[in-house]
C-alpha cells in the first residue's frame, strides 16, 4: 500500500555531499548571514507501506535530497506526478523559520504545523501556504490539535493555550496557565473539553468554545506530558512527581495515581482494551489497568490516536494513497532513509 508522508525538517543551505552537519540550531559559519545557512521545509513525499514498517522508494540520485529541496517547488512537479515513485518529492514548502512540532492534518487537507513564531497552515495537497496562525513570536513545539467544529487548538511555550478558527484563522480565545507549556499538547473530548498540562504543576481542562476552565488539577510537580482520555471520560496523564493519574475528566477529581520510579514525562497510550501505557524515566514502560478504551472523541491523545497518524477521522485530501503524518526527522539533514 501507498501512502503520503508529511514531516517538517530543516536543511542546512550549501551542505555538500558527505560533509558533516552542524550540531544545533544554533551553530554558525561565517560565510553566510544567519538567514541563508538554515532552509526549514515542510515536506510530503511517496511511500510505501509494508507490514510494520515506511520504506523509502527507490535510490536517490548522487546528492542527497536537502540539496533537491532547493530546487523543487509544487509548480515544479504539476505535470510529473503520474510518474512518481515512491520516496519522491511531492512539494515543499520554504517556510523562513524553524518548523518545530508534528504536524497535524485536518479533514478538509490543511496541514498544521507549530514553528517557533506561531503555527503554519499549509494545504496538504498542493503545499500552497493558506495562512499563518499566532503570528506573534509565540514558540510552539507542541503539536496543533483539531476539534470537531474544525477548531484549531495550540499550546505555546509563554503558558498560553490558543483556540483558532480553522476555516479563518482567527482567534477564538487564549488561556494563560501559570507556567511555561513545553511538551504537553492538547486532547480533545467527546464535548470539545479541552485537557493539557503545564510546568506549574496543574493539569486543566477547558471549555474548548470559550476558553474558560473547568477545572485544574494540581500534581506534585511539573506536567509535561499529553493527556489520552478513555471512552469512559477517564483522562490518564504523567507528571513528574513520578505519577500517572487517572482523573474524572467532568470533574477533574483523582480517580487513582501509579508511581513509578523517576519522572513521568512519556504521554500515555490507551489500548482497545483499555490497557494504559506509558514510560517512565526510570527506563520502564508501564502497562496499567484502565477502564475503558480510547474516547471516540475529536482529538483523544497527542498525535490523534493509538497508530499516531496526525490525522483527524475520514482526512485525506489526495486522490489515491491514504495519508500518514510523522513527526519531524532530524531537522538538519533529510536523507534517503527507511523509516521503521
Amino acid at each position: 500500500m501507498k501512502a503520503l508522508v508529511i514531516t517538517a525538517a530543516r536543511v542546512v543551505n550549501g551542505l555538500k555531499p558527505g560533509s558533516a552537519p552542524c550540531a544545533g540550531p544554533m551553530d554558525r559559519t561565517p560565510q553566510a548571514p544567519r538567514a541563508q545557512r538554515w532552509r526549514p521545509y515542510l515536506i510530503c513525499v511517496l511511500a510505501t507501506i509494508t507490514t510494520g514498517s515506511v520504506q523509502a522508494g527507490p535510490a536517490m540520485p548522487p546528492e542527497p535530497l536537502h540539496h533537491r529541496l532547493l530546487e523543487y517547488s509544487t509548480a515544479d512537479l504539476g505535470g510529473a506526478k503520474a510518474s512518481l515513485q515512491p520516496g519522491d518529492l511531492l512539494w515543499s514548502f520554504y517556510a523562513s523559520i524553524v518548523l518545530s512540532s508534528c504536524p497535524a492534518l485536518a479533514t478538509d487537507g490543511i496541514v498544521y504545523v507549530g514553528s517557533w513564531g506561531g503555527v503554519l497552515a499549509v494545504d496538504g495537497a498542493t503545499g500552497a501556504k493558506k495562512r499563518d496562525l499566532l503570528a506573534e513570536g509565540e514558540y510552539v513545539i507542541t503539536s496543533p490539535v483539531l476539534g470537531s467544529d474544525r477548531t484549531v487548538y495550540v499550546t505555546a511555550a509563554s503558558g498560553k493555550v490558543y483556540a483558532f478558527n480553522g476555516d479563518t484563522g482567527a482567534q477564538k480565545w487564549v488561556f494563560a496557565t501559570g507556567g511555561v507549556i513545553s511538551a504537553s499538547s492538547p486532547a480533545v473530548g467527546s464535548d470539545n473539553t479541552v485537557y493539557l498540562g503545564s510546568l506549574d504543576h496543574k493539569v486543566y481542562a477547558l471549555d474548548g468554545g470559550t476558553g474558560a476552565q473547568k477545572w485544574a488539577f494540581a500534581t506534585g510537580d511539573c506536567v509535561t506530558s499529553s493527556a489520552a482520555i478513555s471512552a469512559d471520560g477517564t483522562v490518564y496523564v504523567g507528571s513528574c512527581d513520578k505519577k500517572i493519574y487517572a482523573l474524572d475528566g467532568a470533574t477533574g477529581t483523582q480517580k487513582w495515581a501509579f508511581v513509578t520510579g523517576d519522572q513521568v514525562s512519556s504521554s500515555p497510550t490507551i489500548g482497545a482494551d483499555g490497557t494504559v501505557y506509558v514510560g517512565s524515566g526510570d527506563g520502564r514502560l508501564y502497562a496499567l489497568r484502565g477502564s475503558a478504551g480510547l474516547a471516540s472523541s475529536p482529538w483523544p491523545k497527542v498525535h490523534h490516536d493509538a497508530q499516531n497518524t496526525g490525522a483527524s477521522a475520514k482526512s485525506n485530501p489526495f486522490v489515491g494513497p491514504p495519508v500518514i503524518l510523522l513527526a519531524p526527522v532530524d531537522t538538519r539533514l533529510v536523507e534517503n532513509t527507511t523509516a521503521t
